[in-house]
């Protein structure tokens, strides 16, 4: 037999009142023993149905026991100490009458007709319940509802069998000191006749739901019919309901409140809601009538004494047996008037008050009285009350909303025991952080001022309060830097494999498989690791097994070295999960975690060379092919002429480049991407499994070997410029953007010494794609907010590194290819991007900061190398050759007007190029805003004679004009970029650093032509450009640090009179830089 609990309602506001049904209200024969099983319609195309069960609050049953029994007070005193016994055998001898009455026809025929019932209509919307627990919430409230119902209509005159049985067991008689009168035994019967039929519904409604339960967990397939899926298939309008709606399972579940014993009660409490509304009515010119519960039993006026004795009525009728149930309505209808409460107060303004308070008086009034009714309800049975309380409570959206509504109800709810305050406490504590406000009230009420709770009944909500403010505390007093990442947890190898696993493979296709091949290169592969490992390698003689097996055959040579690099990997993995076994009683933690935040994660096992030894054997065969590429034979045996030539062996490092990325490719889609080949399975050996993770140590072994190899003394590869082509081509096709799981192997080959040296020796533009690679991988992992992982914290450092090692021992690098670096660099790595605008030449002497170089000084004169400039257009020609496909050319545009003042530039000009850089496809939209302002620069200094001064020049040229209408027509974003935009090409000593700087201060300086509000917008936000180059994050570039110094040196900027250089935040900043400023001016005089 199925046991299921009985689910309580679960609406949020009362429901409404239903009539009880009549017996009459469908024909039935009943024939035959038991419930008759309806027969269901027989479906035309099923989905597979399991009925489930349900997680929910229980009811009580209802029982006869001694304590509940009624017996005339008059009696008790006759019985004396035979009290107790008496009240057991009326107990006993009407719960045999339960049963009995249960047993016959009366009952069961009621039962019957709600089982069909109910399973009809189950049955029928079986296909919209969106889980089985809302079908087995709603075919429970259904059928025990009706059950209900129908027995109490159907089960007349009950106190007539109750006086009839008491007096064949003749209960009187045992008791002489009892009167034996009919009276006596009538009187019992009348007190039990509603506990005897409250008990009667109970056992009938339980074994009603037993059958129906039955019946439901019989059904294994849920029916779909075809017209279903037809009208679907031609519009989802024609049949919109895909799942049961909300007000359906309202429909549901008010069954549980559609009992008999609840049609009464909600009848009473009606008809005090009816009186409260004729008290509170306010006639024109009257003042409204104060209701309270304290004055109403004094009142003379007759209707506040209907009142009174309708409220008594509702009290008086609360019996143990269904007490759950009424309780349940009451705190459903306190919760309703607690949002009406909530919803006039938030609709009153003060010149309504008058009005709304009629309606607030009244609904206080209806509060304090199911306050009332709850505090009589958990008299009766606390417990099961309580649990039911709390969980109606719990269920409303504004549980913790409105404290000034919601606390006092609260603590009310508290002062009548009808709230779980564990439960409560649970949940207010997790809703903290959203609900301060009424956490923060509740306890100042109820724990501190009435002291209705006590510490340990509030404890886990004051330890998150507490927690909240320490943490908000500690967050208002200290810097706003982003919050420390969670720490990375990577799952021990052998914890993802069985036990009895104990070597670990790729997955591959058989499709086209060479059994004998494999064999064939297995031995080989072992014959060298052997050799390798005894260092007696004789690497001519191997090369010539491998000849004459047909393995250096074009067709057969990449297909060798990809077995036997599937090999290294397969090694590593096995060898890795040996260790860990051998290791895992070492092990507190199975769970790999880094020391600290963003700190790199430690080995799990000592480091052992058995890990890669396929893996180095591998480089070294590689190696060894390189420089014996020229010695081939064909099939015959004849010896080919020798090709030992550096294109021969660059040919064959780019195929074996090739089948690295292939095999790579493979594993990193079968393990990360989990797409394995169909029937690789068929593969396995014994005790074997495929790899679980992706494991990036044997690849970068295998590649920063074969580097090594290249750049030996001996190797004729070790200077070629296309060794290095093909290097860096390869690394560029496993760019992390692509291949995030070997993100981290990727940058350490990258940043191998000879990778470095070799790039900028030449090919550096492939080295710049490949840092360029990096920098848009870290906008990838590095959201606009301030969370990252962190994987990503320790990958942006890992990089970082890389650029300072490159500023310091490869500035020229940097210095010359800093653009395209620049445009890369994410916005928000301001430390990043000062690294890359801090490289300058190393034979360059930088003056200091704080001195003051004029315009026309011939360092600042100097132009650039014609490196840098070939890169900046190589950049910027790229940038608007996209930008052109997308329909806008900036030269076309712009060009005939910057070189040249004599024709000032059109307004419409310039309103093109701002829709353009806002309105255009290419992204990011930064990137084409400093394409722009570089072709400006770029364009109008290449027109200025060498003997012209910048600082006469600028002001009136249509340059100037061009970037002003940007500055006074960008909103503050965009302006913002712009300004930005100027602070990249703010370097070392050069004519471009002079001119931006130039440009700065004319933009900084007031011009009629701008609203003096947005002058001020447009100075703040160039301080900010300048700040966060300078004072934030070091390095400092000099020429933004130069031109920072010189607005706040310079009287005519009156930079300290600004208003937003007194902010109480940047007073103490300002002011040692005002003070450093004055003390090198006075050195300097």
């Amino acid at each position: 037999m199925m046991q299921v609990d009985q689910p309580p309602p679960h609406l949020s506001s009362p429901p409404p009142s239903a009539r009880p049904l009549q017996a009459t209200a469908a024909p039935f024969d009943p024939s035959g023993q038991g419930f008759a099983r309806p027969s269901p319609q027989p479906p035309a195309e099923v989905v597979p149905f399991q009925l489930g069960t349900r997680e929910v609050v229980p009811r009580p049953p209802v029982l006869i026991l001694p304590t509940n029994v009624r017996v005339v007070a008059g009696l008790e005193k006759l019985l004396g100490e035979a009290t107790g016994k008496f009240r057991a055998e009326l107990a006993s001898l009407l719960d045999r009458m339960a049963v009995n009455i249960c047993d016959s026809p009366l009952a069961r025929r009621p039962a019957s007709i709600a089982v069909i019932t109910s399973y009809a209509l189950i049955r029928k919307d079986m296909n919209y319940f969106t889980n089985p627990a809302e079908t087995v919430r709603s075919a429970e409230a259904m059928v025990r509802s009706l059950t209900a119902n129908l027995c109490f209509s159907s089960i007349k005159k009950l106190a007539d069998m109750i006086d009839q049985t008491l007096t064949q067991d003749g209960l009187l008689s045992r008791y002489p000191q009892l009167p034996q009168q009919p009276d006596v035994i009538a009187l019992l019967a009348t007190l039990n006749e509603d506990l005897l039929l409250r008990r009667i519904e109970s056992i009938s409604a339980t074994r009603a739901w037993e059958s129906l339960a039955e019946q439901l967990q019989a059904i294994k397939e849920r029916p779909r019919y075809p017209i279903m899926e037809q009208l679907r298939g031609l519009d989802p309008n024609l049949f919109p309901f895909q799942h049961i709606s909300p007000p359906q399972l309202d429909v549901y579940a008010d069954y549980y409140n559609t009992l008999p014993v609840l049609n009464v009660f909600n009848a009473l409490l009606r008809s005090v809601e009816d009186a409260v509304s004729r008290v509170g009515a306010v006639k024109p010119g009257e003042a409204p009538v104060e209701l309270s519960l304290a004055t109403l039993e004094s009142a003379t006026d007759d209707a506040r004494r209907t009142l009174f004795d309708r409220v008594q009525s509702a009290i008086g009728f609360i019996k143990p047996e269904s007490v759950v149930h009424e309780a349940s309505v009451a705190i459903q209808k306190l919760m309703h008037c607690a949002e009406v409460h909530i919803q006039t107060l938030e609709k009153c303004t003060p010149a309504d008050a008058e009005k709304c308070k009629p309606v607030l008086n009244a609904n206080q009034f209806l509060m304090s009285f199911y306050i009332l009714i709850l505090k009589h309800c958990a008299a009766a049975n606390q417990p099961a009350v309580q649990e039911e309380v709390t969980r109606v409570y719990l269920k409303q959206d504004f549980k913790f909303g409105y404290p000034k509504v919601m606390v006092p109800l609260v603590c009310e709810l508290i002062a009548v025991d009808a709230i779980n305050l564990k439960m409560f406490d649970m949940q207010l504590a997790q809703s903290v952080s959203r609900h301060l406000k009424f956490a923060g009230d509740f306890i100042d009420s109820a724990f501190q001022q009435l002291k209705l709770v006590s510490r340990s009944n509030v404890s886990v909500t004051l330890s998150a309060l507490t927690k909240l403010t320490s943490e908000r505390r500690a967050s208002r007093y200290s810097m706003q830097v982003p919050p420390s990442p969670p720490m990375t947890d990577t799952p021990a190898l052998f914890q993802l494999v069985p036990p009895n696993v104990t070597t670990l493979q790729l997955p591959q296709s058989p499709e086209g498989r060479d059994e004998a091949f494999a064999k064939t290169t297995l031995t080989l592969v072992m014959e060298w690791v052997e050799k390798y490992q005894e260092r007696t390698i004789r690497s001519m003689r191997f090369v010539q097994t491998l000849q004459e097996n047909n393995m250096l055959d074009s067709k057969n040579l990449l297909q060798f070295l990809s077995i036997a690099l599937r090999m290294c990997v397969e090694h590593y993995a096995t060898v890795y999960l040996q260790l860990e076994r051998t290791w895992e009683e070492k092990l507190p933690d199975h769970t790999l975690r880094a020391t600290r935040p963003a700190g790199p994660v430690p080995y799990r096992v000592p480091f052992d060379t058995k890990l890669f030894t396929l893996c180095d054997a591998f480089a070294e065969l590689v190696h060894v092919l390189l420089r014996c590429c020229g010695i081939r034979q064909d099939r015959g045996g004849n010896e080919a002429a020798a090709k030992n030539n550096k294109q021969a062996e660059n040919t064959l490092l780019k195929r074996v480049l090739d089948m690295i990325r292939n095999v790579f490719h493979q594993h990193y889609e079968t393990t990360v991407n989990k797409k394995i080949p169909a029937g690789a399975e068929r593969l396995l050996g014994e005790n074997a499994a495929f790899i679980p993770i992706f494991q990036q140590q044997p690849y970068v072994r295998v590649i920063s070997n074969i580097l090594i190899s290249l750049d030996r003394e001996s190797n004729g590869l070790r200077d070629s410029a296309e060794v290095t082509a093909s290097v860096q081509d390869f690394l560029l096709s496993l760019a992390p953007a692509q291949y995030p799981a070997f993100a981290f192997g990727w940058l350490e080959l990258v940043s191998h010494r000879i990778t470095i040296r070799r790039s900028t020796d030449a090919s550096q533009e492939r080295f710049v794609k490949l840092l360029v690679c990096a920098f848009r991988f870290i906008e990838l992992i590095t959201p606009t907010h301030n969370s990252i992982s962190a994987n990503g914290v320790l990958f942006v450092k890992c990089v970082f590194k890389l650029v300072v090692m490159l500023l310091h021992d490869f500035a020229l690098f940097l210095a010359t290819h800093y653009f395209p670096l620049a445009n890369a660099i994410p916005p928000h790595c301001a430390q990043l991007m000062n690294c890359v605008l801090s490289s300058f030449p190393s034979e360059m002497t930088l003056e200091p900061p704080f001195v003051e170089v004029k315009s026309d000084n011939p360092i600042l004169q100097r132009k650039l190398s014609p490196e840098t400039t070939a890169s900046q257009q190589a950049e910027i020609k790229r940038i608007f050759t996209a930008a052109a496909n997308s329909g806008f050319n900036v030269p076309e545009l712009i060009d005939r007007y910057i070189r040249s003042n004599d024709e000032v530039i059109p307004e419409e000009v310039s309103q093109q190029v701002l829709r353009g850089v806002q309105n255009t496809d290419y992204r990011p939209q930064r990137v084409l805003l400093n394409a722009i302002v570089l072709h400006v620069a770029i364009t109008h200094l290449s027109v200025m004679p060498d003997t012209t001064k910048i600082e006469e020049i600028l002001p009136q040229s249509n340059a100037m004009r061009l970037f002003r209408y940007l500055c006074l027509h960008f909103d503050t974003q965009y302006r913002y970029l712009l300004l930005v935009s100027f602070t990249i090409h703010m370097r070392f000593h050069n004519i471009q650093t002079n001119y931006f700087s130039l440009l700065f201060g004319f933009l900084f300086l007031p011009d009629p032509s701008t609203p003096e509000k947005l002058q001020i917008f447009i100075q703040e936000q160039i301080t900010r450009a300048l700040v966060e180059k300078t004072v934030i994050h070091q390095p400092h570039p000099w020429g933004v640090m130069s031109t920072f110094v010189g607005l706040m040196r310079d009287s005519k900027f009156n930079f300290w009179e600004k208003s937003f250089v007194t902010a109480p935040h940047l007073d103490q900043m300002f002011a040692k830089l005002k003070k450093t400023i004055d003390t090198t001016r006075a050195k300097a005089s």
